[in-house]
């Protein structure tokens, strides 16, 4: 009965199960005939429509029931998917990218993605459910261009999502997009070619595959839960990463995923295009099985990991368990013999081409293992201990004989349960033939904000044994001993010169018997008893005795020092030590928050030598100095420095120059001065806006300067000869700017010193120095100088310094007061010419000689008196104001007792006035100036006045004097002269007598005339008592130098039995007219007589009546008083008036000319002289006759 009932309800749900299976089968026979091309080209296009914004071509369609049931397989064949080409024209494609980001563009569509061939298999009971499950999909012969802009927006937007992946999402549909889909297998056959373009990441690669398979579980709408399994055959990758080229070969990739793990096999060869170092072959191995267990939290793990990167070889294995704001890691990695010597010939070759000739048979072993947890939000990493040893191993280099460098290194570091990085170096040794180095070194807090690191090392070296590793080639030679050792620890904020002495950082470095000689360079040192010393240097505090301050210490000695670098440079030192430290406060603390942090150091030296290539040197003997660092009071930011210098002697050498200083003591303080310049310039800028309210801010001060412009000074005229005379001490760009930042302040003082040079050769001595002096000016409180034979003593000042070391336009100003107890200006000057004439060449003095020889060797005859005086120029940046007062002067053959006189500089014009001096030939005063503007234009201007003077002295002093009036040196007795006047000088010093206009005056009491052919003939002619000498009670003689000839006016002189009015014209050429009248004689008869001449050798007489009847002759005197002062105020007055107008005015000689006008005047030798009549002749000779025998018979005249 059961049996029965069994049976029958098999038949029940047989005829059931076949009942179902053929409506399936009829329905699967009716959609495969149902489903025709026309009709699946329908849906296509339905849904095509719905879900993407762009054009799906196909050529043929069709449906499979049963190829893979229960899915139904749907075929497109010439499958494209495009879009319109204007859609992203306007994101741009221009730039780096080159050809890949026009990859599947077309004048008038864009194509995304080709198929030869696309199925997909959809399953039914899915469908049924209202579900989309894809359990297989192949593309043949894809072609994929994918393009993301610059904007963000890529050619893959036509897809029409539906919106974030979200959890719900998994069992709510979305209000729109594409629904969810889920994706099994995925095959790529017929070589697959793949383009991805990033132009915001700068990412263009181009893709080649064989085959690809794709296996898991993808799920469209939680991408993050997906399972995937992928195999690759013979991927090729092409592209570019940022300014780099990449080419990747992918032999090899499998990834299946088995339950919860993937296994994964890589191996691939890249090639990285690289545009400062070449094509670089990277081959990757890469094995390992990847899980995620299932946990509380989401976690992965990675076992079996093995992989080899450019011949690195890794072994590993991690788990990590994703939790919220933080990962547990667990994690165990190292790397086994790692041959450091491929990686140089592979790879660092290519950055560092030398590291190619580096052989070593070291390795790297490492080890590392992490346990704990990283946090997301701090960094903070987990525990973790790395080891790192390099054996002992050996190195060469094929350039460097002589034998291999070993090396060895154990470290470790450790990350603590707190985050901190520490590192410590239990062992690092080098060693090679005359080198040794051991250390041991730490470092802790390495992820914290301030560091600390630990080191104890030292290094020895003999110079003598490395010198095998130097190439013959080199021609090096070099032997000593160096050592250092270094030993402390210090935290990075410690290190730097503020916050060292904090720290127990120490170092010393010794050197000894050290010789280096590079032949080739032409370079040599010696060097010897080396000592430097670094560290913390321990002070006992001044309040406290109880207590120990520390301070940066840095300290060198250097006992010897013989350096030289070709024949351009050498150095020479004895006894040379440095040393520097911290400055703490009055409290003994160094205060570590100033801006500006105090600091002292001191530098001596024994003796200490430097000398260039042209000779120029520099000497130092026991020289100690020191210096300051600290903030300026009320700026901390601004740094002062102060520098003090103390040297028993300097001596230096330039060209054919030297000196030396005794004592010398320098004090300078220098303060930046940026704050107060900015402050200054904005105010100054401030007070330009007001007065100029319509100008710019920014062209203020540009168009103040051009208002403010000053003319152009005389001597800046462009035909300037003497442009190379001016003071010149403009500082290069670089100095300028220091100095332009910087205030200055400092004094310098030196007891002696000595000056030798052939430009001035003299002996030259100083006998104390002493100035004081700011950016802007020297004051100078003492200086005497013993120039030969004159001792010389002057104070003042010189400012305007900084426009002229800044090469602006200005003029040194300087004011000064010359004190002189003796001076021989015979010798000032010859020195002067001597060495205004000395070239240099041919005459440059042995340089070894002693400064006594070199002395001899320059110096001049001091006894000599100058027969010729080189051109004085005016430098035409000068401005001075001198006041000279100087007693037992030699000048010429004239002895001055005292003189005082002051001088003006300004416009390449000097001013000499109240000038006086008492003399051995009488007293003198001067009023004068002298300007030189170019060679062509050489002037001067004088008022002299000497009074007791013998002729001879006044034409020995001034030779020119001969020229003007030759019958002067006739005179004999003391003379008062006077003469003012103009002239032109040329390059020689001397003066051109045909530009010579003024006014003279020469008078005297007690005269006499002698040795004179005038006066002889004269003398004959009218019977004086005595023929050969004619004594003169008093005489005045004025006249007018012009027109190169001086026009003497009348004047009355007694002598003999005579009064003669007298008057003429002598010209510069020698000739002369001068014409004498008897106004009182012992003859009856009154005559005049006309002398005239080429010279006075060859003179002419002519007797006839007088053209002066009495003594009441035309007086000119008045006039010449009027015209001198005028000169001399003009004189005074020469700065405002100007030398051309003065030289013009006195060359008019208006009031003289007005004066002739006024009375009438013309000159007796321009006058016809009426003659004798035969009476008045005969009756003269009987005379003449009576005279003559009266002197004879009284023994007047010889027989």
């Amino acid at each position: 009965m059961n049996k029965g009932r069994l049976s029958k309800t098999l038949k029940i749900v047989g005829k059931t199960f076949l009942w179902i299976a053929g409506i399936w089968l009829a329905l699967l026979i009716v959609l495969e005939i149902a489903l025709s091309g026309p009709v699946l080209t329908r849906i296509v296009n339905r849904y095509t429509a719905e879900y993407i914004d762009g054009d799906l071509q196909f050529g043929k369609v069709s449906a499979s029931m049963f190829r893979r049931f229960p899915a139904v397989v749907l075929t497109l064949d010439d499958c494209s998917l495009t879009y319109p080409s204007e859609r992203f024209d306007s994101i741009g494609r221009v730039g780096p990218q080159g050809h890949l980001m026009y990859a599947g563009c077309a004048e008038t569509a864009d194509t995304l993605a080709s198929f030869r061939k696309f199925s997909v298999g959809l399953s039914l009971p899915a469908l049924v459910t209202g579900r989309i499950k894809v359990p297989y999909m192949r593309l043949d012969k894809p072609r994929i261009f994918a393009h993301s802009y610059a904007d963000g927006s890529a050619n893959w937007d036509i897809f029409i999502t539906g919106g974030e992946e979200t959890e719900e999402a998994d069992t709510t549909e979305s209000s729109g997009g594409i629904p969810k889909i889920v994706i099994g297998k995925v095959m790529m056959t017929g070589r697959p070619h793949i383009v991805y373009t990033d132009s915001r990441d700068t990412i263009f690669a181009a893709v080649g595959l064989r085959r690809m398979e794709l296996n898991g579980h993808i799920n469209s709408r939680r991408i993050s839960r997906s399972r995937i399994g992928l195999t690759l055959d013979s991927m090729f990758v092409a592209g570019r990463i940022s300014r780099d080229t990449l080419a990747l070969g992918l032999d090899r990739l499998y990834m299946h995923e088995d339950g919860k793990k993937v296994k994964i096999d890589l191996d691939s060869k890249a090639f990285v295009a690289t545009r400062n170092y070449g094509r670089i072959r990277v081959p990757m191995n890469l094995s390992g099985i990847l899980s995620f267990p299932k946990d509380s939290v989401p976690a992965a793990r990675l076992d079996s990991l093995k992989m080899d990167i450019a011949h690195i070889p890794l072994t590993g294995q991690a788990d990590l368990r994703f939790m919220q704001g933080r990962t547990a890691v667990k994690a165990d990695a190292g790397i086994d013999k790692c041959s450091i010597g491929r990686l140089l010939h592979d790879y660092v070759s290519h950055i560092i081409p030398e590291a190619g000739k580096v052989s070593t048979d070291a390795v790297i072993d490492m080890k590392v293992h992490a346990d704990g947890f990283y946090n997301h939000t701090t960094g903070q990493l987990p525990q973790m201990l790395a080891e790192l040893t390099i054996p002992d191993s050996h190195v060469s280099y094929e350039d460097l004989p002589g034998g291999d460098l070993t090396i060895g290194v154990s470290a470790k570091a450790e990350v603590d349960r707190r985050g901190d990085l520490g590192i410590s170096i239990s062992r690092m040794a080098a060693g090679l033939s005359g080198l040794e180095l051991a250390a041991t070194a730490g470092a802790s807090g390495l992820l914290g904000k301030d560091p600390e690191i630990r080191i104890d090392g030292n290094v020895r070296a003999v110079l003598d044994s490395l010198r095998s590793f130097i190439p013959d080639s080199l021609g090096i030679e070099a032997e000593g001993k160096i050592s250092a050792t270094v030993k402390g620890s210090a935290k990075m904020s410690q290190l730097n010169i503020y916050n060292f002495s904090t720290s127990s950082l120490t170092g010393e470095i010794l050197g000894n018997g050290i010789n280096v000689n590079m032949p080739k360079d032409t370079i040599s040192a010696n060097l010897d008893g080396i000592r430097i010393t670094v560290g913390p240097d321990k002070r006992i505090s001044r309040r406290d005795s109880t207590r120990v301050i520390n301070l940066m210490g840095i300290t060198g000695e250097i006992a010897r020092a013989d350096i030289s670098y070709k024949e351009a440079l050498s150095l020479k030192a004895a006894g040379f030590a440095v040393s520097a430290k911290n400055i703490v406060d009055s409290d003994g603390q160094v205060d570590t928050t100033k801006k500006i942090h105090p600091f002292r150091g001191t530098v001596k030296a024994g003796s200490l030598s430097l000398r260039d290539s042209d000779g120029t040197s520099l000497r130092l003997s026991e020289s100690s100095n020191s210096f300051n660092i600290f903030p300026k009071k009320g700026q901390p930011s601004t740094p002062v420095l102060t520098l003090t210098s103390r040297n028993k002697r300097i001596s230096f050498r330039y060209d054919v120059n030297r000196g030396s200083m005794s004592d010398a003591n320098l004090r300078v303080s220098a303060s930046m001065n940026t704050f107060e310049t900015r402050r200054r310039m904005s105010a100054f800028v401030d007070s330009l806006a007001r007065i100029y309210p319509y100008i710019p801010k920014d062209s203020l001060v540009r168009h103040h300067m051009a208002m403010t412009r000053k003319r152009m000074p005389s001597y800046a005229i462009p035909e300037d000869d003497f442009k190379g005379e001016n003071i010149d001490i403009s500082l290069d760009r670089s100095l300028a700017r220091y100095f332009r930042e910087w205030d200055l302040k400092g004094n310098l003082k030196v007891d002696g010193g000595r000056i030798m040079t052939p430009y001035f050769p003299l002996r030259n001595t100083l006998e104390g120095f002493e100035l004081s002096f700011n950016n802007d000016r020297i004051g100078i409180d003492t200086l005497g100088i013993k120039s030969g034979g004159s001792d010389i003593s002057a104070s003042g000042e010189l400012t305007g310094l900084k426009k002229a070391l800044l090469g602006r336009r200005g003029a040194l100003k300087l004011d000064l007061d010359i004190v002189s107890e003796k001076m021989n200006a015979n010798e000032l000057l010859a020195a002067y010419t001597k060495g205004a004439s000395f070239t240099g060449s041919g005459q440059n003095p042995e340089e070894d000689m002693d400064d006594d020889k070199f002395m001899e060797e320059i110096a001049i005859d001091s006894t000599s008196v100058p027969t010729e005086s080189a051109l004085i120029v005016i430098p035409g940046n000068l401005n001075a104001d001198v006041r000279l007062a100087a007693e037992n002067i030699d000048y010429s053959n004239m002895h001055i007792d005292l003189m005082t006189a002051n001088l003006k500089v300004k416009d390449r014009c000097v001013r000499i006035t109240e000038t006086q001096a008492l003399t051995n030939m009488g007293a003198m005063d001067l009023e004068g100036f002298y300007a030189t503007r170019s060679r062509k234009d050489i002037k001067t201007g004088f008022s002299l006045n000497f009074n007791d003077i013998t002729a001879e002295k006044v034409i020995s002093l001034m030779p020119a004097v001969d020229t003007l009036m030759p019958l002067l040196k006739s005179f004999g007795g003391m003379l008062n002269c006077e003469l003012a006047a103009t002239a032109q000088i040329d390059t020689n010093m001397n003066i051109l007598m045909p530009s010579i206009n003024g006014i003279m005056r020469i008078g005297g009491e007690d005269l006499y005339i002698k040795n004179n052919e005038m006066f002889r003939k004269m003398a004959k002619l009218l019977v004086f008592k005595n023929k050969k000498e004619g004594h003169i009670d008093k005489m005045t003689v004025e006249g007018v130098i012009k027109d190169s000839k001086v026009e003497v006016f009348p004047f009355i002189v007694e002598i003999d039995r005579y009064m003669l009015g007298l008057s003429g014209v002598q010209n510069m050429d020698m000739s002369f007219r001068y014409h004498a009248s008897l106004i009182k004689s012992p003859f009856l008869i009154k005559v005049g007589m006309d002398v005239y001449g080429p010279d006075f050798d060859n003179m002419k007489f002519k007797i006839g009546k007088p053209k002066y009847k009495s003594k009441d002759v035309p007086v000119f005197s008045t006039i010449i008083d009027n015209t001198k002062i005028n000169l001399v105020e003009s004189i005074r007055n020469v700065f405002d008036k100007g030398v051309d107008v003065i030289i013009r005015e006195n060359s008019a000689h208006k009031a003289i000319e007005e004066h002739k006008r006024r009375i009438g005047y013309v000159q007796a030798v321009d006058q016809q002289m009426e003659e004798l009549s035969a009476a008045e002749q005969r009756q003269l000779e009987e005379e003449q006759q009576a005279e003559d025998t009266t002197e004879r018979s009284t023994g007047q005249l010889p027989d």
